[in-house]
């Protein structure tokens, strides 16, 4: 995996309250040798989930959903750090607006993490919400100690772009985590990227198997 960026910004959130962007965050800078290691993990996690959804943008109302234009201009530019900033930046504003939707009054806050990378022959972005868990560590004298630490096993939600599918004009490149119930996704998360037509794995499974029977 080529870690291009990666942007970690926090929501606060609680069930019922508004959503607060945290002042905290930002780049981060990817040549630090944990990093590359915390995005495989989380890309690990994503792949393991079953329930996957996938769709593409609702290009028929670009103004009613800002990501789409960043996120096409993020891509004619030349990628810097502070491009990828700046997309990250209106990604964060979009999803603490959809998090205060009147149907997404439950959601919860976390850490939003945005990474921009290339594995074997296609190029990602990868938006991951993901919190804190409490673990046992062992201070200096040996006596074990509660410690927090960021779970990245457990995503509670996520998105992905195949960016080497939406250059070539494919009609799927968002992949979004569903719930292990449903298979559903939480529709903020989809809403805040511009992204209002899913469709579950199974489904699309289907389809494709349909045409070749």
């Amino acid at each position: 995996m080529e870690l291009k960026h990666l942007v970690i910004r926090e929501l606060h959130k609680e069930e019922d309250q508004a959503t607060v962007i945290s002042e905290r965050g930002g780049s981060v800078n990817t040549q630090h040798p944990v990093v590359p290691d915390m995005v495989l993990s989380l890309n690990n996690a994503l792949a393991r989930r079953s329930t996957l959804t996938h769709g593409s943008f609702n290009k028929e109302n670009p103004n009613s959903y800002p990501f789409i234009q960043a996120f096409d201009n993020y891509l004619s530019q030349e990628q810097s750090s502070s491009d990828f900033l700046k997309l990250s930046d209106l990604g964060i504003t979009q999803l603490a607006a959809a998090m205060d939707s009147p149907s997404s009054h439950s959601a919860v806050g976390g850490y939003i993490i945005f990474a921009h990378y290339q594995q074997e022959r296609y190029e990602f972005l990868l938006v991951a919400l993901v919190r804190n868990r409490s673990a046992i560590s062992l201070n200096d004298q040996l006596s074990p100690t509660e410690v927090n630490e960021v779970d990245l096993d457990k995503l509670h939600q996520a998105a992905k772009f195949n960016i080497t599918s939406y250059k070539k004009g494919k009609d799927s490149y968002l992949s979004f985590m569903g719930t292990k119930e449903k298979g559903d996704i939480t529709h903020y998360f989809s809403n805040a990227f511009g992204c209002t037509d899913v469709t579950p794995s199974k489904k699309i499974y289907r389809r494709s198997h349909s045409r070749y029977t």
